[in-house]
């Protein structure tokens, strides 16, 4: 199973998608744009949710993260997977 640059390297001619340092820098640019996209609108949802991480009463340095909502690292693995999917050739 070939990822999508390879179908557009050969509909293309481009050779230079066929080299995994180009396919990593589009991996990477593509992530982030993802996680760009991704990250404002799951703070939207998690704060509307009230995913609100628990504070403990006897440390009241973390009284500030009252609202800081959970599981923000997660946006950056869904971005990371989607964006190997579309770069990786999984047959390798």
């Amino acid at each position: 199973m070939r990822p999508m640059l390879y179908y557009f390297h050969h509909i293309f001619d481009i050779n230079i998608l066929g080299y995994i340092s180009v396919r990593a820098g589009i991996s990477f640019f593509l992530a982030f744009c993802l996680t760009i996209i991704l990250l404002p609108r799951y703070m939207a949802w998690a704060t509307a949710r009230k995913a609100n991480q628990p504070i403990n009463k006897y440390v009241p340095i973390h009284e500030c993260k009252q609202d800081t909502p959970t599981m923000g690292g997660s946006v950056f693995i869904v971005a990371t997977i989607i964006a190997s999917l579309f770069t990786v050739d999984l047959g390798n």
